[in-house]
């Protein structure tokens, strides 16, 4: 009678075991499912002749990008310093920082903050991006405003940017 019930107890708790396990993947399926749907990217299909030109502004842009988040890595999280949060000078930047017990003060408003930062600081500086392109590919046209969004998520930074660009010949104009 004894092993019957031991035998009863090991297979209820296999079964427990399986159902746990079955909840457990359908849960992590369904939470990379709904990341995956917010990170979507929009792709755009160029011509061939427009791939060296998207390909040499793109990465002009993907540096002036990288650029920013270190800037902003070596200095405490932020690009520019914001009045009244301490800092502490080193040899290669000047980091702002906080005591341990503060650390709420980096709260979604501050990480806002650096976002927006790293948003002007690629803004600024895209249109040189532009002027270079233009040097290099005369048939390229950009327009004047940009707008950048930076998402600063727990261990990426992404940067959407949207900026007007023509290019073209005399006779056909590709936007």
């Amino acid at each position: 009678m004894k092993k019957r019930a031991q035998t009863t107890f090991f297979i209820l708790l296999g079964i427990y075991m399986l159902v746990v396990i079955a909840l457990f993947l359908s849960a992590v399926k369904e939470t990379t499912k709904s990341g995956l749907a917010a990170d979507e990217i929009e792709t755009v299909q160029l011509n061939f002749e427009l791939i060296p030109i998207n390909n040499f502004f793109e990465s002009c842009v993907k540096d002036i990008a990288e650029e920013a988040i270190v800037l902003a890595g070596f200095q405490g999280g932020f690009v520019e310093h914001i009045p009244g949060i301490p800092k502490l000078e080193t040899s290669f930047a000047d980091i702002q920082f906080w005591k341990f017990h503060e650390a709420k003060l980096y709260s979604q408003s501050l990480k806002n903050v650096a976002a927006n930062q790293i948003s002007e600081y690629v803004g600024n500086r895209v249109q040189s991006c532009a002027l270079s392109t233009k040097e290099k590919f005369p048939a390229a046209g950009f327009g004047d405003r940009s707008v950048v969004n930076t998402l600063i998520n727990r261990d990426d930074v992404a940067i959407n940017m949207n900026f007007d660009v023509k290019i073209g010949t005399c006779k056909k104009w590709h936007a």
